[in-house]
């Protein structure tokens, strides 16, 4: 529903995509049905989700991805600068937060111990709805060593592989389905390694 309303209005310059409930549904499913294909039989998920597709969500994950062991609270970006839709501007608050689903499977250890929350402001140059890359780098800090392989299957803005990179993964794979967004996130990874590869070479 992030298009919707007066409030998502302001999103057009981005692209649009269909995000109802049943192509969120049947993407999960899809997910789901070749997590064998896509997924070691060791490692992490992380899902974010919104909390209104909660039940169906966590419904799903269970009936056809049972390896799969979530842990009991979720992950949560804060948005620091208030970013967020208020669906009734008379009866509702802003809805200011995003929660993430955690699953391990195969029993697969973290990396370290961090917070299951961050509170950091969004960036929204290169996605509508990117999740920026300080918080992404906080999460994944608990899951990425050097001989993580990641894959991010709606990767937007390419900020899940930048931090996995920044934290030393052997390798990041991001697919997206909207061309110019697979673009401007190749653009975005360029200029991090390009960064990345100075900030050595001074070093």
């Amino acid at each position: 529903g992030v298009f919707e309303g007066a409030q998502g209005g302001g999103e057009a310059g981005y692209g649009k995509y269909d995000d109802s409930l049943g192509t969120y549904v049947a993407l999960l499913e899809c997910l789901c049905k070749n997590l064998d294909r896509i997924m070691s039989i060791s490692g992490h998920l992380m899902f974010w989700y919104s909390e209104r597709n909660r039940a169906v969500t966590v419904e799903t994950f269970a009936r056809l991805a049972p390896s799969l062991v979530f842990s009991v609270f979720p992950l949560i970006w804060v948005k620091s600068d208030n970013s967020g839709i208020a669906s009734d501007v008379r009866r509702q608050p802003r809805h200011v937060y995003e929660t993430c689903l955690l699953a391990a499977r195969g029993g697969r250890q973290i990396v370290r111990v961090v917070g299951d929350a961050y509170s950091g402001p969004t960036d929204k140059r290169w996605h509508v709805s990117a999740k920026p890359e300080p918080m992404l780098k906080h999460f994944l800090s608990m899951l990425v060593d050097d001989n993580t392989r990641l894959l991010d299957p709606s990767c937007g803005s390419g900020s899940a592989i930048r931090a996995a990179e920044e934290l030393g993964a052997s390798s990041a794979l991001g697919m997206d389905v909207d061309e110019t967004t697979v673009g401007n996130a190749r653009q975005a990874l360029r200029a991090a390694r390009t960064l990345r590869a100075a900030h050595k070479t001074l070093a």
